[in-house]
């Protein structure tokens, strides 16, 4: 019975031997550790280290935990605190860590993160940029940015004048764009790199576009009309273009006086720009049709604007006059308009008037009548019709009392006639002050 006794206890021992493994794994356990990670400091102004330090809670215990930069494993920490410092170049742009704790039965938990951000210290050295551009097909255009920086480019844009083409963020910094026969011709792409403390270096490439246009195409065709609004009132004249073509029409551009307005891709094909005083003259809108090979049909209009403005029809609500700056105006709107402005002189002060007409605008109606009043507002200092050719009116006087006075701008045809109307919107005119 004793042999049999220590067998029994022999067996027992070494089932309890076979249960706690020397491997160091717990039969049955599933459960994942949790963990958490701090990275200190969060931000860097060149190079430093970081402290990483994390948490981790198991139900039956932590074996280890693993710090990771990215995918590169940087340690292994199997006692708690788990940390680990982390040297840091300075080189701009944002590290992300983690750490994934295991426990003893070899579960792992999922990753924790924490992100640093890295700005490499100024250098004031801006990148450094080249193009080229390639044409595997006429109008298919690749432009290609060779860009260096010593603290690494951050981005490279392209423009075509003010358009943003593209924005590219890493090598190689291309950007592709397609152009038709509507835009056969030179084109300059403009190339800015930028570094991390955003300085900024710039490079042109200039190309052209010749996409082949069909031998049968015709070129299109374009009349242009202008809205029935009043010339001699503020507010919006609409241009229209009747453009025409037996392919299509790719495009329609309307220029005032010279400078781009409007493009208009699709019909109706249409500007408008807004009338006021200032822009009382004669002035051109000319049209360019274009169509999808590229060819162009052109048309233009001439028109006068005469607003009138009613704030200066009194000697309360004068406008300002200021030395050595024109102003337009027109004798417009109503059947006996007067348009007053003023000036602060100091006693002594020797001035010229001049008021011109047709050798301002050659369509211009107005012969010009000019008063000027004492600071009381009623006394007449100065008046004049005819400064002569090319003047129209011009009044040289000295200010004899220090003060405010007032001119009075009318149309010779009213001014003592109380009778009389003038009421054209192309009686403009340009008043100036200096002194002589």
């Amino acid at each position: 019975m004793r042999r049999v006794q220590t067998l029994s206890v022999l067996a027992l021992t070494g089932a309890l031997l076979s249960a706690c493994s020397t491997t160091g794994t717990v039969s049955g356990d599933t459960t994942k550790p949790a963990v958490s990670l701090s990275a200190t400091p969060t931000t860097l102004s060149g190079a430093g280290t970081v402290s990483l330090v994390a948490t981790a809670t198991d139900n039956v215990g932590v074996k280890s935990v693993t710090f990771y930069r990215g995918d590169t494993r940087l340690a292994e920490d199997t006692t708690s605190p788990y940390e680990y410092s982390d040297s840091v170049s300075a080189t701009s742009g944002t590290l992300t860590y983690r750490a994934v704790a295991v426990d003893a039965a070899g579960n792992a938990s999922d990753a924790a993160t924490a992100t640093v951000t890295v700005t490499a210290p100024s250098t004031g050295t801006p990148p450094t940029v080249s193009a080229t551009v390639t044409q595997a097909t006429p109008g298919q255009v690749v432009v290609t940015a060779d860009a260096k920086d010593d603290q690494g480019v951050t981005k490279v844009e392209f423009y075509e004048g003010d358009k943003l083409l593209s924005t590219s963020t890493a090598s190689p910094y291309t950007a592709a764009v397609s152009y038709t026969a509507a835009q056969n011709g030179s084109h300059t792409v403009t190339v800015k790199a930028y570094d991390a403390q955003n300085n900024v270096a710039t490079t042109t490439v200039t190309f052209t576009v010749a996409v082949p246009v069909p031998a049968n195409d015709a070129p299109p065709s374009v009349a242009l009309a202008s809205s029935n609004t009043p010339l001699n009132r503020p507010g919006t004249l609409t241009f229209t273009a009747d453009a025409k073509d037996d392919l299509g029409i790719a495009r329609v551009e309307f220029y005032l006086d010279g400078a781009l307005i409007n493009t208009a891709a699709t019909a109706p094909y249409t500007a408008s720009i807004q009338l006021a005083p200032l822009e009382n003259s004669t002035h051109t809108v000319t049209v360019r049709a274009y169509d999808t090979s590229g060819q162009m049909a052109t048309a233009a209009q001439t028109f006068t604007v005469g607003v009138f403005d009613a704030a200066n029809d009194s000697v309360a609500s004068a406008f300002a006059l200021s030395l050595g700056t024109p102003q337009n105006g027109t004798i417009a709107g109503q059947s006996r308009d007067m348009d007053y402005f003023k000036y602060t002189a100091t006693a002594g002060e020797m001035l010229k008037l001049t008021v011109k007409s047709v050798s301002v605008n050659p369509s211009s109606t107005l012969d010009p009548y000019v008063m000027i009043l004492m600071p009381d507002g009623k006394t007449v200092l100065e008046k004049d019709d005819d400064g002569g050719a090319g003047l129209e009116s011009e009044i040289r006087f000295n200010a004899p009392v220090s003060g405010t006075y007032t001119v009075v701008v009318t149309s010779f045809i009213i001014h003592d006639d109380p009778n009389a109307t003038d009421d054209k919107p192309t009686n403009t005119y340009q008043i100036a002050l200096t002194r002589r």
